[in-house]
């Protein structure tokens, strides 16, 4: 079971003339294990590629937008992470085979299933651990994000 958090920060990627490229966002959140414990996470609970940028890379790193966003998104969710809040969690649909194919490159492993969703984690101190490369071409703005009151 996941027990939603409050997304602690978004990140806003734009190109050269302030079109939007994607985002992405982190969370402190906690996991149930099978025996009732929480463990504490970092959760993604949202990562996006606008539909114009799907598919094309950036031209300065001649990576995919989704790479460099998604390493840009590891960079600091390692910056995040404590001894205790190691582990970084994501879901992702059973059908989106390219997006899992993707996570496992990172290190993510499937962890259990729910419904039409695996949940994929992964030790963030250990893996991925290199950070994104510094010359991306893609501008990064962090961004405080509240949700309205329900």
């Amino acid at each position: 079971m996941v027990e939603r958090g409050i997304v602690e920060k978004v990140w806003l990627f734009f190109d050269d003339n302030g079109e939007i490229i994607g985002f992405s966002s982190i969370q402190k959140d906690q996991w149930e294990l099978p025996d009732k414990r929480k463990v504490p996470i970092l959760y993604l609970p949202y990562i996006a590629i606008s539909d114009q940028y799907q598919g094309k890379k950036d031209p300065v790193s001649g990576k995919s937008y989704f790479t460099v966003i998604f390493k840009d998104f590891l960079y600091e969710a390692r910056k995040r992470a404590t001894l205790h809040r190691d582990t970084l969690c994501l879901h992702v649909r059973k059908n989106n085979n390219k997006a899992i194919e993707i996570y496992e490159r990172y290190g993510f492993r499937i962890v259990s299933d729910e419904g039409i969703y695996h949940r994929m984690a992964v030790d963030i101190l250990v893996e991925s651990s290199k950070s994104p490369e510094d010359s991306t071409g893609v501008e990064s703005t962090s961004k405080e994000i509240h949700p309205p009151d329900e």
